[in-house]
């Protein structure tokens, strides 16, 4: 009695492992390839309606910032309508909003009102694998006693 429970336990495991299998390939199948975007608006960046750095703390570029990100807010809302993820926004350098987006999502936003252009943004690797040496820290250990001073202060 005790070899056919252990077996039908079994069988009901594996099936339960198949069953979790199968729904993660479903899962992954129907799944959209989202990539980063840039949507760029209209009204020119905070930086170009200045004319000095000084300039950016007057109260008229407080009041133009203000006005920019209302709009940013504007045009936010009807990208979170479509369900399209939205994780930042910049205006001084550049009116953008940064979503992860599907290609054919990306397309929609271009015809949004308000948007410029909507620029992919690929996707960095970051590696410091030369940086040591090019600031030539090395020798700069080597100035200061090598690695047998390490951490003296």
């Amino acid at each position: 009695m005790y070899p056919r429970r252990l077996i039908r336990f079994m069988s009901l495991r594996s099936l339960a492992w198949l069953a979790v299998a199968v729904a993660a390939q479903l899962g992954l199948y129907g799944a959209q390839i989202r990539d980063e975007y840039a949507v760029v608006l209209q009204d020119p960046p905070l930086a170009r309606q200045v004319a000095s750095r000084r300039a950016l703390g007057s109260s008229w570029a407080l009041d133009r910032a203000g006005s920019l990100r209302g709009s940013q807010t504007a045009v936010r809302g009807l990208i979170e309508a479509r369900h399209i993820r939205v994780h930042g926004s910049a205006h001084l350098l550049v009116n953008a909003i940064f979503v992860f987006a599907s290609t054919d999502e990306a397309e929609a936003l271009r015809k949004l009102p308000g948007v410029s252009r909507v620029e992919y943004l690929p996707p960095l690797r970051r590696t410091m694998d030369r940086a040591i040496d090019l600031i030539r820290a090395p020798g700069a250990w080597n100035l200061l006693g090598g690695d047998s001073n390490a951490g003296a202060g």
